[in-house]
């Protein structure tokens, strides 16, 4: 009897254990993804099911396809970060196309599509970025590029000093360089203590539990967007009552490319006091 009584209680632990697994796999999943989402309607409003709806990276030329439901719905739930374009076609309506338009990281983008009556062999091409009122999900937050994250000066070149961008974040006044985790900079999210904010790259956690800093800080030019959750976090977030801060990092593209870069800081480039009278620049030979 007692056997069985253990051999219950090690099968629900188990159990138990295989859930918190696979639930931080999932969150961890869609951590780096965005989502796409929209409805397709026919001028009079109607809702039109059985269209197929493509979504085109740009960058890597990947595709992925599906059809709209009844409720002429569709939903592509993990999108990676990046430019896209979107596609919707059914027989008896003409192609419609959507330009260029960015998915960002934990950051819904909807896109309602309009078919017009026609043959298949038209196109009604549409430019726009999608609305930037989000509609779908209640979280605050705010999406930060690379081209902010490498084009805003920053004394120490760690990501986090970004994070004084954002409302309701305070940080100390004084931020030297360092290195490693001493290196990173601390900051509060409304209130909440600097230890308490979630930290990942990727959907995978980054945090140094014994100062609350970012456990790595990623080259700025491996950054693909840094993106700010301080409030009303959906599923995919939680474990810390403050901020949730995903650093997405840059994936391939089909084209080549790469960065050549030099940073170097020293006194001799500071600019001189109005008022001083005595050169504080010595050169040696």
């Amino acid at each position: 009897m007692r056997n069985n009584v253990l051999s219950s209680r090690w099968s629900c632990s188990m159990l138990v254990a295989v859930i918190l697994f696979l639930a931080g796999t999932i969150a961890a999943q869609v951590g780096n993804t965005g989502t796409v989402l929209g409805t397709v309607t026919d001028p009079s409003g109607a809702v039109v099911p059985g269209v197929s709806v493509m979504l085109r990276n740009t960058e890597n030329n990947l595709t992925n396809e599906i059809v709209t439901d009844q409720s002429g719905e569709f939903r592509f739930l993990t999108v990676p970060a990046g430019r896209y374009e979107l596609t919707a076609e059914k027989r008896g309506f003409t192609k419609v196309l959507h330009s260029v338009f960015a998915v960002h990281a934990a950051e819904p983008a909807r896109v309602d599509v309009v078919l017009k009556v026609g043959a298949a062999s038209e196109q009604v091409t549409i430019t726009g970025a999608p609305p930037v009122v989000n509609t779908v999900t209640a979280n605050e937050g705010n999406t930060i590029t690379g081209e902010q994250v490498n084009s805003l000066p920053l004394t120490n070149r760690v990501f986090t000093q970004l994070m004084s961008l954002e409302p309701g974040v305070s940080m100390p006044v004084v931020v030297d360089p360092g290195f490693g985790s001493n290196s990173s900079v601390n900051f509060s999210v409304n209130g909440v203590r600097d230890d308490e904010n979630n930290l990942l790259i990727d959907g995978v956690r980054n945090v140094d539990t014994f100062g609350g800093n970012a456990f790595v800080t990623p080259n700025l030019f491996a950054i693909s967007e840094v993106r700010i959750d301080n409030s009303d976090y959906t599923a995919t977030a939680g474990r810390s009552a403050g901020a949730q801060v995903n650093l997405v990092t840059r994936s391939g593209t089909n084209k080549f490319h790469g960065d050549a870069f030099e940073f170097f800081r020293n006194n001799i480039f500071n600019a001189e006091n109005y008022f001083s009278t005595i050169s504080t620049i010595s050169v040696t030979t």
